[in-house]
């Protein structure tokens, strides 16, 4: 809508996750009640769809301003960094949990190789290289998809509705 984008995707249990861009918002991680939350959805969706319970996914039902960081080294010493210790991004394309997996598979067997001798421990130093590019691209992944959905322009909102409307249509 030309308020931003919002997103109902079903989960196995019978709920549904709902995201979505809001310009307006506090974003302080403060609890979002009920009421607001569908005074939205009647806005943007129109009435007809009645939300009747909030779940905490996690991290709760809460206003969060997205942040894109990562840090500037994956490795010091004897200390590495991986998953949301490395870098963080919107959670909205869940590159951030799938990053930290792929981070996880990178670093164990290389940790693996190398504390029984079998590599050196340069090995360790491509880890970091490796998994540093691959969250630079993530990250700029998921800015794009951040300004496209937040965009106001009334052309921006035609070609991203367009785009999702068609992409959707696919398993």
């Amino acid at each position: 809508s030309r308020d931003g984008v919002t997103v109902v995707a079903p989960l196995p249990s019978g709920a549904y996750r709902i995201a979505a861009g809001m310009p307006d918002f506090i974003g302080d991680g403060s609890p979002v009640s009920l009421a607001a939350v569908q005074e939205m959805i009647d806005r943007r969706l129109g009435n007809g769809v009645r939300v009747r319970e909030l779940f905490d996914a996690g991290w709760g039902a809460a206003q969060v301003r997205p942040q894109a960081r990562i840090a500037d080294r994956f490795r010091e010493g004897r200390c590495v960094l991986v998953g949301d210790a490395a870098h963080i991004y919107s959670p909205i394309g869940g590159q951030g949990m799938n990053g930290g997996i792929q981070d996880a598979h990178n670093l164990s067997w290389k940790l693996a190789l190398v504390s029984t001798g079998q590599a050196g421990d340069a090995l360790l130093d491509s880890y970091a290289v490796e998994r540093r590019a691959i969250s630079e691209r993530a990250r700029k992944a998921t800015e794009m998809q951040m300004k496209v959905g937040g965009t106001r322009s009334r052309v921006g909102i035609a070609a991203r509705n367009r785009f999702v409307s068609t992409a959707t249509r696919f398993p």
